[in-house]
């Protein structure tokens, strides 16, 4: 049988604290994120270059040279990955762009708030 993690229920914490802290842990993801999205295409340009150099070696057409170094399985294979990386940002940023949004609207309303009392 797990146990379940202790909570400390004497210590509440605060919405503007809790949300600041999912923006800086999204923050570090994005950032990561974007550093795997390099990363996948460096090694996708790396697989390109090596297979332009050999079909350039096999005599092809200049015309088809790109088509077919495309086509080799470790280009689509680093192509593939790099499109997945490039997703994992898209999906960070989105997540950074909301956790902003709410950030933003949890002060305009506790700065409401505040005025009011």
């Amino acid at each position: 049988m797990a146990a379940w993690p202790a909570q400390d229920f004497t210590v509440p914490t605060h919405p503007l604290l809790d949300l600041s802290d999912a923006l800086e842990r999204a923050t570090d993801a994005y950032m990561v994120a974007l550093d795997e999205e390099a990363e996948a295409e460096n090694a996708y340009l790396r697989e390109f270059h090596v297979a332009y150099a050999v079909v350039c070696g096999q005599g092809i057409a200049v015309t088809a040279r790109k088509h077919e170094a495309e086509n080799v399985a470790q280009v689509v294979e680093a192509r593939c990955v790099w499109n997945l990386a490039v997703a994992r940002v898209k999906s960070a940023r989105a997540k950074c762009s909301e956790l902003e949004a709410r950030l933003t609207a949890h002060q305009s309303y506790f700065r409401l708030v505040g005025a009011q009392t």
